[in-house]
């Protein structure tokens, strides 16, 4: 008998009206394998959106630093001028940080200061797709600044609210303090990044009182800052002078990417240990449907049927349900990723409905209590069969003792329990 000989009899007796404990097998291995393939996709998305935000809304795709002070504009003008010259590079923005208190009558927080260009916000269409304003706009200038929502919330602020900003001066170490108006409140959909960003005006005092602690650098954006980025930024290297830098996102953003790996690594390897267990447990339902096909086994046996034929048979049902347990699971579970953002917002809806009948108060899940506002999802399908073809394997693995056991079993011994 071939192959294929094997699976046709092994797919009538799991698929026949008697197959039920087979059906709950296959139940099984697919649930199994959903919240494995839910937390690998979600898990994908989560961090690619985090990277992306901190690539085009923070630490740029390179920057370009001077060894020693800080340039001025002419200069600065100059080497942008020279980073131009590469074909790849998209733009090339100047920015300024510091660190200083915000502070206003509901509370004070330490804040990040991000010196920008009137036109940093215009002049970027990739940047307009991570950062939303709320309410106001990106206007900065010597009045006016731009906070990130959750700072705007801790400090009670709106748009149009005045905001105090303490920092010290270098020369005299006297604490300078000024005012402005909020000029738009916005939001990268990541609470962690922008949590005390403060955008202001690039000419600001704050940035020339203090130059030991200000930082200069300039921004740069390629066109694809995922291929080759040693070669890219070698090549942005031989533009600039010997005393410039040239820093590459992937080790500016070193220790928050490998942390994402590693969580997201030991929490595949915790689900696909359950996914295993949940395989091997199906063993159990594989003994029980041979009881329930004990007259079957005798017959094919009584007709001259090997022991080996036996075997391949009952191998083939244990292969049939890692397949098709596969199959579901990975299809739910591309399911429930492609809504998971609906289905966070309905469980913050289902939260705040029980707040408000047992303690009268809402308690809002939001942005504040997951990662990202909006998880994009991409599938990764060549990820997805490499992991069907392993439960398929591994039931098929798991299953050989069992089937071995079955067809080994005496004709006669087999009547008598019938």
């Amino acid at each position: 008998m071939t192959g294929r000989g094997y699976l046709f009899i092994a797919f009538r007796l799991a698929f026949s009206r008697r197959g039920s404990n087979l059906f709950s097998a296959i139940i099984v291995t697919a649930l199994s394998l959903l919240p494995l393939v839910v937390a690998m996709e979600v898990a994908e998305g989560m961090t690619q959106g985090i990277i992306m935000r901190y690539l085009e809304t923070s630490s740029y795709h390179f920057r370009a630093m001077p060894l020693e002070g800080t340039p001025d504009a002419a200069y600065i003008k100059q080497i942008s001028a020279m980073l131009r010259e590469d074909p790849s590079v998209l733009s090339v923005t100047p920015e300024r940080q510091n660190f200083a208190m915000a502070f206003t009558s509901s509370g004070r927080q330490g804040v990040l200061l991000r010196g920008l260009g009137a036109r940093f916000y215009s002049e970027d269409p990739v940047l307009r797709e991570y950062i939303t304003f709320s309410s106001g706009n990106a206007d900065l200038n010597a009045y006016t600044v731009a906070i990130g929502e959750s700072l705007a919330k801790n400090l009670d602020l709106k748009a149009g609210d005045t905001i105090r900003l303490l920092s010290v001066q270098e020369e005299n170490k006297t604490p300078l303090i000024r005012s402005y108006s909020v000029g738009g409140i916005f939001s990268v959909g990541y609470y962690d990044l922008d949590k005390s960003w403060v955008l202001i005006d690039e000419n600001e005092k704050v940035f020339f009182n203090d130059r030991k602690a200000a930082q200069f650098f300039l921004g740069i954006k390629v066109t694809d800052p995922f291929s080759d980025v040693n070669a890219q930024k070698h090549a942005l290297q031989e533009l600039l002078p010997p005393d410039w830098l040239i820093l590459d996102w992937p080790h500016m953003n070193y220790a928050m990417i490998e942390n994402f790996r590693i969580t997201t690594l030991m929490l595949l390897f915790v689900l696909a240990l359950i996914v295993c267990v949940a395989i091997i447990n199906n063993t159990g339902a594989l003994q029980i449907f041979f009881l329930s096909r004990r007259k079957e086994i005798a017959l094919m046996l009584a007709i001259g049927a090997r022991p080996s034929d036996i075997h391949y048979i009952f191998l083939g049902l244990g292969l049939l349900v890692g397949l098709c347990g596969a199959v579901l699971g990975v299809l739910l579970g591309v399911l429930l990723s492609f809504n998971i953002n609906t289905i966070i917002l309905l469980l913050e809806t289902l939260s705040n409905v029980f707040d408000a009948m047992v303690h009268g108060q809402m308690k809002v899940l939001g942005r504040e209590s997951f990662y990202l506002e909006k998880t994009r999802i991409h599938v990764q399908s060549g990820r997805l069969l490499l992991l069907a073809l392993f439960v398929t394997v591994w039931s098929l693995l798991v299953n050989y003792w069992p089937a071995r056991k079955i067809s080994r079993s005496k004709v006669l011994s087999i009547l008598r329990k019938i």
